[in-house]
């Protein structure tokens, strides 16, 4: 071996050892320290929102009727990182709030109630999130008390909220609560507040508008006019609540509004909604609607307009 081939050979030994040895470095840092290092409980609390989020969205069952795994999955995996919360940083509120809303995602009410009771006795001292944990578990109640009309228990989580704290949300459940009691008038009173500390926050006006139109209240339609929906079916709800109050005009205005957003949900919907249909001008509207579908599925998936009269002419 000559002097420069042994220098060679020197050489690759020495950087086949640093390779082998950076190599090994990689592998414990990627394979062993993750399982003894955690991250800070900030990092874990933002992984458990991702994985309730998810949650959240996904639907429980398929078209088919059948359970959609990734739902629980998501849950699953939001309360294993809870359980190392629980162990890194104990007795957090925080904790048994999220615990809650995974059962509450799941639809174990009683058990989001445990853990909603276990949050409030975490925050005490702490009157903002005491008083929106109270808020959550008048929500649970209503949820466990489902078909009865004794609403107490809900109604005595609601008044330990002082009345200066009474939010968007407080008064929405009072709502429904007066609702299940058959008090109409308490329960327009309720959404009436509602509406008006919401102000303009859309997302809280939806929620309201929502309450008002399952519960058959007055306000649904006013609340709705406040916002600009983007969603077809509220726009479909809005034309509903158009043509109970006898306005054809703004019902088809808002069929209009629906179907310029799903068309398609649109001709499945008023095809089958035999009340609408008992209107020849809507009968008329949808037949134009039908057609503007196949035009729609001819031109690469655009939205045609819709061909003859336009609601209001």
């Amino acid at each position: 071996m000559t002097e420069s081939s042994s220098t060679d050979f020197r050489n690759r030994v020495m950087l086949y050892g640093i390779t082998a040895i950076l190599l090994a470095c990689l592998f414990v840092i990627g394979f062993v320290v993750p399982k003894f290092a955690r991250p800070e409980p900030g990092t874990m609390l933002g992984m458990v929102e991702l994985h309730l989020g998810m949650a959240e969205v996904i639907p429980a069952t398929d078209k088919h009727g059948k359970k959609v795994p990734f739902k629980e999955d998501h849950l699953r995996q939001a309360e294993e990182i809870l359980d190392e919360l629980e162990d890194e940083a104990p007795g957090l509120g925080i904790t048994s709030e999220y615990r809650a809303f995974a059962s509450w995602i799941r639809g174990d009410y009683k058990n989001a109630k445990t853990h909603y009771l276990e949050a409030l006795s975490r925050y005490e001292g702490n009157e903002e999130l005491s008083n929106k944990t109270l808020i959550n578990l008048a929500q649970v109640e209503l949820a466990i008390k489902a078909g009865s009309k004794d609403t107490a228990s809900v109604e005595a989580f609601l008044d330990r909220v002082p009345v200066k704290q009474r939010n968007a949300d407080w008064y929405g459940i009072a709502a429904k609560a007066y609702h299940r009691k058959n008090e109409p008038a308490k329960r327009t009173e309720a959404l009436s507040r509602a509406v008006a500390i919401a102000g303009k926050d859309r997302k809280s006006l939806e929620h309201i508008a929502e309450i008002a139109y399952y519960t058959g209240d007055s306000t649904a339609l006013s609340t709705y006019q406040k916002i600009d929906p983007k969603s077809a079916g509220v726009w479909y709800r809005i034309a509903n609540l158009e043509f109970k109050a006898g306005k054809i005009d703004k019902t088809l205005e808002a069929l209009e509004s629906c179907r310029k957003r799903n068309s398609n949900l649109l001709v499945q919907m008023l095809g089958q909604d035999k009340a609408l249909l008992g209107d020849s001008k809507i009968q008329e509207f949808l037949k134009r609607a039908k057609a503007a579908e196949k035009e729609r599925e001819k031109s690469n998936g655009k939205t045609a307009a819709v061909p003859g009269p336009q609601p209001g002419k």
